[in-house]
């Protein structure tokens, strides 16, 4: 009784530190492999034994490669709203390329007056024509003609926003690369182009794609510096790198189209210097890498050594013993060696 209830002590402490280091699936193939593993290397049968340590190694490695599931299917929708706010900045950086400016925040193109979104006028260069072509200039957004227009997910991160809305939002104002004025140039731009924001993606939005309004200035710096409310913050939440605290960021396009995670808070003074065109701020590279560099989990780095050395504490007796004989085991290993010399003499 004494040894059942140590092994289910010992069985529930190794699922409690595996819980701290993998997902729940994942902690339970993990203590199973290493229960089994520990079953194998005690086993007299020596064919049993071999297939209770395979086993162990399946469920050990089934345990590791069910995290990485998790953890990929995670980095890969990630990696989806990357992508789409990097082939957005790239097709801003052609625009100018073709108009000589960048597209206003909000243009007027039609006869009718009505304003449009700078996301309208650069459908052409993001290989969209037949929505652009299919766009009526002479109605407004919402009229009867454009409403029923999609973006086919051009604009919206697909682990927030559905199509009509979108993800991703200029900043505008007097100071920033939109400005209120004529459209920039990106030679009018004089702070460094790789520490100045172009494009917040804002994950969750109650815009709608074709609607001509953004973030202003003071939006962008309240979004990026006030403290983060789980129950109603719009962005991104990592919790799957292991080894990484979660954090709350918002990817950024900078005008050289580098896209970067912005984990927030962060203080004010960066994020003006950041959202500003011309404000002869320097950014250096270890605050841009504080920013966007998520804190290390010491909890479950320890809690990974833990399983370790409780993985490997019942086979260190029998190892010792095996290795290092007490003085009793090995005077019987003698005397039977001694016998059996007897024997072979004697014949």
């Amino acid at each position: 009784m004494t040894f059942r209830l140590v092994t289910l002590l010992y069985a529930f402490a190794l699922f409690s530190a595996g819980l701290a280091v993998f997902s729940t699936w994942g902690a339970c193939l993990a203590t199973g492999g290493v229960l089994l593993s520990w079953a194998a290397f005690r086993a007299s049968d020596i064919a049993g034994g071999r297939g209770m340590f395979v086993l162990a190694w399946v469920l050990l490695i089934a345990g590791l490669l069910y995290q990485a599931v998790v953890d990929a299917r995670e980095a890969a929708q990630a990696n989806t709203c990357i992508c789409s706010l990097s082939y957005l900045a790239l097709s801003l950086l052609n625009y100018e390329s073709a108009n000589g400016t960048l597209p206003p925040a909000v243009g007027s193109l039609g006869t009718s007056g009505d304003t449009q979104s700078w996301r309208v006028l650069v459908l052409p260069y993001l290989e969209r024509p037949t929505i652009y072509n299919s766009y009526n200039m002479n109605e407004p957004w919402n009229g009867p003609t454009n409403s029923k227009l999609a973006s086919n997910w051009v604009y919206a991160c697909p682990t927030h926003c559905s199509e009509a809305t979108t993800s991703y939002l200029a900043v505008t104002g007097p100071q920033c690369v939109w400005n209120d004025g004529p459209p920039r140039k990106l030679a009018d731009i004089t702070d460094d182009h790789s520490r100045t924001i172009m494009l917040i993606d804002v994950g969750r939005s109650d815009i709608n794609w074709k609607e001509p309004r953004d973030l202003t200035f003071d939006e962008a710096v309240e979004l990026l510096t006030a403290p983060v409310d789980p129950q109603t913050f719009t962005g991104h939440l990592d919790v799957d790198e292991i080894f990484l605290k979660p954090s709350y960021y918002y990817n950024v396009a900078m005008v050289d189209t580098t896209i970067r995670q912005i984990h927030v808070p962060i203080d004010r003074s960066t994020a003006e210097a950041l959202l500003t065109a011309n404000g002869g701020e320097t950014i250096g590279d270890e605050v841009l890498e504080k920013l966007t560099q998520p804190e290390l989990r010491y909890d479950l780095v320890y809690g990974l050594i833990l399983f370790a050395v409780l993985a490997i504490v019942p086979v260190v007796p029998t190892v010792r013993r095996k290795i290092w004989p007490t003085g009793e085991v090995a005077g019987l290993e003698e005397q039977e060696a001694t016998e059996g010399t007897d024997v072979v003499l004697e014949h």
